[in-house]
């Protein structure tokens, strides 16, 4: 937040970890931010054992009272998810906070900041799929769920040399001419598979 502050200026904005995998994409929560529009939002979800994350503590109305970075005895099992809705007021934060042991400027200490001032942070809870991919393993993980939620559907244009077998995709604007395209597959939008084959393809052509 500190190097894109010029580029910020006075907007609110998302901040979306990279590392984060959340399924279902982040818009119901961007309109719950909109409408009361707090000084800060953050995603959370239950997890068994939140030792590993950074952990928030609610109230009974999901205003977030409390935040700490991989607690040893956590207070709750909500789980910070790595996506947060700010407006220009985590800027001040941000000049206040010093680096922790780790020699970072840690956004569960922004975040704890701005409770301490007494500044409106609400949550919302994600129900949904979502992973942190700190590795390949993790990675593998979501490709799989997602792959697993493909249902066979074909918007596009697919002629009568053509077999489509398992878990396809063909979406508005593709073309699929004398191939033969194994689920799970997606012929993206626009694009062009002539005498394609196999299966686990994202974008044939």
């Amino acid at each position: 937040m500190w190097t894109a502050r010029g580029w910020l200026g006075d907007d609110d904005f998302v901040m979306y970890l990279g590392d984060n995998f959340l399924l279902g994409g982040i818009t119901e929560q961007t309109e719950r931010f909109r409408a009361p529009r707090p000084d800060a939002q953050i995603m959370l979800t239950r997890v068994p054992d939140p030792r590993a994350f950074g952990v928030a503590e609610t109230d009974a109305a999901g205003r977030v009272v409390g935040l700490e970075e991989k607690p040893e005895f956590p207070k709750s099992d909500l789980a910070l998810v790595g996506v947060y809705f700010f407006t220009p007021a985590v800027h001040e934060a941000v000049d206040h906070v010093r680096p922790s042991a780790r020699g970072e400027l840690e956004i569960t200490d922004t975040i704890q900041w701005l409770i301490d001032e007494g500044r409106r942070v609400e949550s919302s809870i994600v129900t949904d799929y979502w992973k942190d991919t700190g590795n390949a393993t993790d990675m593998l993980e979501v490709n799989r769920s997602v792959l697993d939620r493909l249902e066979y559907r074909v918007e596009g244009a697919v002629d009568e040399r053509s077999e489509l077998v398992g878990r396809v995709v063909v979406e508005p604007g593709a073309r699929v001419v004398r191939s033969r395209i194994v689920g799970w597959a997606t012929t993206a939008r626009s694009r062009y598979a002539r005498e394609a084959g196999g299966g686990g393809v994202v974008a044939a052509g």
